[in-house]
């Protein structure tokens, strides 16, 4: 198993998760973060005062794959994720020892991919129906002439 963990330009989130699922990729975590590589951030001017920025906005991809997948994912997230400009962004891949689904308690490629096991089922005691509370009004006192 391996995690890849990209790094991306925010714009390209969309293709690059819609490649990913093309590939068979089953599930992914992708967060905000901001950062700077090559480019070292940009310098912008508002209301005629120079401002330097240095981190950037970037999203960051983390799935974790078999290896079989490895090849095709790597090639899914390059394809979506190039223009062809600084900043594209960046691509690790680690190796995973161990993985497990909490839900079952599958390891390592099982807890990968779609779960065969079905949930463990609450106790088979019949549920009591709820009572509906029931609003009483209040009678109006008759109105007193005076």
């Amino acid at each position: 198993m391996k995690h890849i963990l990209a790094i991306i330009q925010p714009t390209r989130l969309v293709p690059v998760k819609e490649a990913l699922q093309k590939a068979g990729v089953k599930g992914m975590t992708v967060t905000e973060a901001s950062g700077f590589g090559q480019q070292g951030g940009v310098t912008d001017t508002l209301h005629g005062v120079e401002y330097r920025v240095d981190l950037l906005p970037k999203i960051r991809i983390d799935v974790v794959v078999p290896d079989k997948l490895l090849d095709r994912a790597v090639e899914a997230i390059i394809d979506s994720a190039r223009s062809g400009r600084i900043g594209d962004g960046k691509i690790f891949v680690t190796e995973v020892k161990r993985a497990y689904r909490i839900r079952t308690g599958e390891r390592d490629d099982a807890a990968l991919v779609e779960s065969v096991v079905p949930p463990v089922e609450q106790s088979e005691q019949p549920k009591k129906p709820r009572r509906r509370l029931r609003l009483r009004r209040r009678k109006k006192a008759p109105a007193t002439k005076k």
